[in-house]
């Protein structure tokens, strides 16, 4: 009896830490993505505020390779530093850092009626971003409104394993206690039967959490293959082999993904 927990102690443990190590390797590699873009931020606000003080104080570009990086031609397009900026609000919008997109882009609409551009192309530069503004809100409320609807299907999830789990709990304390005075044997099986399940409750629900940060951090395809292995699952174990089960992991799959808005501004530039 005592190798039987042993075996099966030791595979929770196992498996609980491999789904641990992964969630952790995930989230670790957001972090490194979001001080990527605090980075490229920081150094395209430096950009913007010295060129708009350049600008300002009527300090003329000076083609000379020997003088600083800084007063170059390219270093002072402002069609360039548009470029660099648009670059920034795409790439934060590929990470889901939407409320970071919208107010990059609000900043450059206030910033572009100090650049000196063509009355013409500054017009149709502030058009374009004024679309795409349009564009990102609609793009971020209908992810928040996907994003409640799977986090409530999830939940809802869980909680019918929690009720699963409850009961075979029950039925099993049940049939413990019916069996301890006729067999020690069948006793032992009961108790390492309900630990196996419970194992494979414990790993659904961790992959539940798992699911969550996927979606939430806009990786749809590994969510969806996260899914996909709980749907495999359910095949190991009686307790969660249940039809309806299934079909609640089958509709949290099939999500409805709003299209990445990709800012029209930045044909302007090229």
């Amino acid at each position: 009896m005592s190798k039987k927990w042993l075996v099966v102690g030791t595979a929770l443990l196992l498996w609980v830490a491999k789904l641990t190590y992964d969630q952790q390797q995930y989230l670790d590699q957001i972090t490194s993505l979001q001080n990527q873009i605090t980075k490229v931020s920081q150094s395209t606000d430096n950009l913007n505020d010295q060129f708009v003080a350049l600008q300002r104080h009527g300090v003329t570009v000076i083609h000379d390779s020997e003088k600083s990086p800084m007063t170059s031609p390219d270093s002072l397009n402002p069609l360039v530093l548009v470029k660099q900026q648009l670059d920034l609000i795409q790439f934060a919008l590929q990470q889901q850092q939407n409320s970071y997109a919208l107010e990059h882009v609000q900043a450059l609409i206030q910033n572009l009626v100090h650049y000196d551009i063509a009355p013409a192309l500054k017009q149709n530069l502030l058009d374009a971003l004024t679309a795409d503004q349009q564009h990102i809100t609609q793009y971020y409320q209908q992810q928040e409104l996907q994003n409640k609807q799977t986090s409530f299907q999830l939940q809802q999830i869980n909680q019918y394993l929690n009720a699963l789990m409850t009961k075979a709990t029950v039925a099993d304390d049940k049939a413990v206690k019916e069996k301890t005075w006729f067999s020690l044997q069948s006793t032992d099986q009961a108790k390492t039967a309900m630990m196996g399940r419970s194992i494979v409750v414990k790993e659904m629900q961790l992959r539940l959490l798992l699911a969550q940060q996927l979606f939430y951090h806009g990786k749809y395809q590994e969510y969806q293959t996260n899914i996909d292995d709980m749907l495999v699952l359910t095949q190991q174990s009686s307790l969660v082999n249940q039809k309806e089960l299934q079909h609640m992991l089958e509709q949290v799959k099939q999500i409805i993904v709003p299209n990445l808005p990709k800012l029209q501004a930045t044909a302007l530039v090229k």
